[in-house]
């Protein structure tokens, strides 16, 4: 195995969690910070994100990801009035699943709203250096195929609901994190450090055998 898969394999997710969450304008949501990391797949419509920085403007197919769960804000407008997502009523259709519907009688958005824990993540290199929101555009998405693939078929199972559907989506979850978190890796255009020596053939596997024999480097 090369040295990003065998780094890859060492990223363990586990208590993958979603909600589908339909929205109608004027809404605000408040996500407070947690100790899992978030993300948010835009199924239909648009949102604006805030998270520590410029508000940012999602539209339909993009994924965005906060590894380090940090809190942050999602509303039809940069600066709506928001409510904590904790604190409104979620209808649960399965373990880990669960329906949010919020907002007035404006236009419409759907969003896949989920969380998902690294394991042991003080240990794994990978989340120190990962930014606070690593977003990847549908757009963008298309050369992305796997990523792209993955989240039309997470919208479908939204869009209409089958028996089993909650199972197939908290799965999905799983492969959506890892291929975002392998999308960043070969994009970045960092030229020094562990992302860059992780890409050498030579510096890399050694990296990722230390890495394995000791997870606390």
């Amino acid at each position: 195995m090369d040295a990003l898969t065998e780094v890859l394999h060492d990223l363990r997710l586990s208590g993958s969690s979603y909600c589908r969450t339909e929205l109608s304008s004027p809404w605000g949501l408040e996500i407070p910070a947690r100790d899992s990391a978030s993300f948010h797949v835009i199924v239909s419509g648009y949102a604006w994100l805030r998270a520590g920085g410029e508000p940012i403007l999602l539209e339909e197919g993009d994924l965005v990801l906060l590894p380090h769960g940090r809190g942050h804000f999602l509303g039809d407008l940069p600066h709506s009035p928001t409510v904590r997502i904790d604190a409104m009523r979620h209808r649960k259709i399965g373990q880990g699943a669960s329906v949010l519907r919020h907002g007035g009688k404006g236009k419409r958005a759907m969003i896949i709203c989920g969380g998902v824990k690294f394991e042991e993540p003080v240990y794994h290199p990978l989340l120190e250096l990962m930014p606070e929101a690593l977003l990847i555009r549908g757009e963008a998405g298309r050369s992305e195929k796997w990523v792209q693939n993955t989240i039309e078929m997470m919208a479908l199972e939204v869009k209409t609901p089958r028996p089993g559907a909650p199972t197939v989506i908290t799965r999905l979850t799983d492969i959506l994190v890892i291929q975002a978190v392998r999308a960043w890796l070969e994009q970045s255009t960092a030229d020094t450090g562990w992302v860059s020596a992780v890409r050498d053939p030579h510096v890399g596997r050694a990296i990722a055998l230390i890495h394995r024999a000791d997870p606390s480097r």
